[in-house]
């Protein structure tokens, strides 16, 4: 029932003071305040509109036993400046690798501490009050093997590289991220077979973390935009798009929790999971689109400037999140053609809900590399307002392989934008994808359901399924998909489909 409501209430056990009870249409909610070695006991219960209990779950479990130790890196003996001009790299780091296990690295408020890549470890908390801003200089960045676009990035010859081609000469390293967890690891070809580097880790706070991308793009980059609201200047000299870091990535690492944070600008995508797994992101603001300008002219946004693409991971949580992006809010991603279709590592059991989009290139989106699949993912209780493209949209190629299926999106608004639902074969200006060390079997598309959507003001047409000849997509079911002021748009578009059920 997409209309009930939830009602939680958070008890300590044996103590009738301490007891919390709230009632919430949200999907998700956090309780904060608990006490350090005590039981507790949660009970959710859903509801009705007319009050009558849906389901029940309970859940009982014990805080660690002791109040978490906190390092405020301006003290003794770090010393950062927190000026926003000194370079707190080598202090933060230091403050970082001398922090206990279940310790805290703190970033106090009102302070800009400046850094280049920082590299968290296993069971600490990272909390940032003030504002982390990165360096613009890349070689403040050190070079790492990781992933881009959905090839491994590493120093590879051409002559020994199999995506080589006119357009990708050469494979490379890339600059490690501002904020990086984990290491890379392929590990064996398979579902779910990857090994963890670093677990257990909090990024939280009331601050802000800022990659500097604008700038930083100049020596990593490149980022200009000629059609897009205007160039940064001077002009990058960088040529090379696929060696730029992000804000926060994480490789091979599990139970990673980030929290309340605003996270902006980085130079490639903002938050990059990497063969993880258990990753929870909530109540954050993701912002690349705009420079803060009130000027029209200064909308300009970052280069594939993503929100959070979970890439070749499981069991992912995004909620209560806010984005205001210049490419995908959201990108789920799990690799690019033969060598990510062979590698066989999907992205799976994926949950985004209670979430806001405005004023992005697209809200969610399953692709395009998507090489080992996407599955399990539900999307519900969300809103996109003003995509330049499409609120929701599975983009892949016949190159990719794989096969993306189980998908439900569910309980959602979009209003103003090209395309509300966008399922499609064939990407425009990426037709290079084709030709690249193509998977062996052409992708596949099936098994969708959109359900209690509301859309409105499509600029092209609600809904749209292109499909291919030997690939048609398959199986999509519209349930209570209600389309308002088509201003003589169509309403569904379908091409190359097989069993589109629209059911009223």
């Amino acid at each position: 029932d997409h209309k009930c409501r939830y009602e939680v209430c958070c008890r300590r056990t044996g103590a009738a003071d301490r007891k919390e009870e709230i009632v919430t249409t949200m999907l998700g909610y956090t309780i904060n305040g608990l006490c350090a070695g005590e039981e507790y006991e949660i009970t959710v219960r859903a509801l009705s509109e007319s009050g009558e209990e849906l389901a029940a779950e309970k859940l009982s479990f014990r805080t660690k036993d002791r109040e978490t130790i906190r390092i405020n890196v301006c003290e003794a003996p770090y010393h950062a400046a927190g000026d926003g001009v000194t370079n707190d790299t080598e202090a933060l780091q230091r403050a970082i690798n001398d922090c206990p296990i279940d310790g805290c690295v703190y970033l106090p408020a009102h302070k800009v501490f400046l850094a280049g890549a920082l590299f968290l470890k296993s069971n600490m908390i990272f909390h940032v009050d003030g504002i982390l801003l990165g360096s613009s200089y890349a070689e403040d960045y050190p070079r790492i093997v990781s992933r881009w676009e959905g090839w491994k990035k590493d120093d590879i010859p051409a002559d020994q590289w199999a995506n080589s081609s006119p357009q990708y000469p050469v494979n490379t390293k890339v600059h490690a991220s501002l904020i990086n967890l984990g290491v890379y690891e392929e590990g064996i070809p398979g579902n779910d077979c990857w090994h963890i580097h670093t677990r257990n880790v909090i990024i939280c706070g009331k601050g802000m973390i800022n990659a500097n991308g604008f700038k930083l793009a100049y020596t990593e980059g490149p980022n200009h935009h000629t059609g897009n609201g205007g160039q940064p200047e001077p002009i990058s000299p960088v040529t090379d798009p696929n060696t730029r870091g992000s804000a926060i990535q994480m490789k091979n690492s599990q139970d990673i929790y980030v929290k309340d944070l605003v996270i902006a600008y980085a130079p490639g995508w903002t938050v990059h999971p990497i063969f993880s797994d258990r990753l929870t992101f909530d109540n954050l603001k993701v912002v690349t689109m705009g420079t803060g300008s009130i000027a029209e002219k200064g909308r300009i946004r970052m280069l594939n400037g993503d929100g959070i693409d979970p890439d070749s991971s499981t069991n992912v949580n995004i909620f209560h999140c806010d984005f205001t992006t210049g490419d995908d809010a959201i990108a789920i991603k799990s690799g690019r053609n033969r060598e990510g279709n062979e590698l066989d590592k999907p992205a799976k059991h994926i949950r985004i809900t209670d979430c806001y989009f405005h004023d992005c290139l697209h809200g969610i989106a399953l692709g395009s590399e998507i090489a080992s699949g996407v599955s399990d993912l539900l999307a519900q209780n969300i809103k996109a307002e003003d995509m330049m493209y499409h609120s929701f949209w599975i983009k892949t190629m016949q190159a990719r392989g794989g096969v993306t299926h189980d998908v439900v999106v569910r309980d959602g608004e979009f209003d103003r934008m090209k395309h509300g639902i966008n399922l499609e074969f064939g990407i425009p200006g990426k037709q290079h994808g084709l030709s690249i060390n193509p998977a062996l079997n052409p992708a596949e598309i099936r098994d969708i359901v959109f359900e209690n959507i509301l859309i409105r003001n499509p600029q092209l047409s609600a809904i749209n399924i292109r499909g291919l000849e030997e690939s048609p997509i398959k199986n999509v079911t519209l349930r209570h998909v209600v389309s308002e002021e088509l201003g003589g748009q169509e309403r569904l578009t379908v091409e190359n489909g097989e069993n589109i059920g629209d059911i009223p």
